[in-house]
C-alpha cells in the first residue's frame, strides 16, 4: 500500500495499492477489500502515489506530482 485515506464519516478505508488498484475497505468491521477499483490507464509504480477523499466522501483524488 502507498497511500490511505478515510472518509470524512469514518466509515470506509480506501488504500492505493502497488498492484494498480485502489481497494475499499469497511472501516467499522476490518476485513477483506469490499471493492477494488482500476484500469488499463491506471498505474501505481511509486511511493510518491498519494490519495485524498474528497470533503462530503463522494470522490477519491489518486495521484502525484
Amino acid at each position: 500500500m502507498t497511500s490511505m485515506a478515510l472518509s470524512p464519516d469514518g466509515s470506509t478505508l480506501y488504500a492505493v495499492s502497488s498492484d494498480n488498484h485502489v481497494y475499499m475497505f469497511n472501516a467499522v468491521s476490518l476485513g477483506g477489500p469490499t471493492s477494488r477499483f482500476g484500469g488499463s490507464n491506471f498505474a501505481c509504480s511509486s511511493y510518491y502515489i498519494k490519495m485524498s477523499v474528497s470533503p462530503d466522501g463522494n470522490y477519491v483524488a489518486v495521484g502525484s506530482c
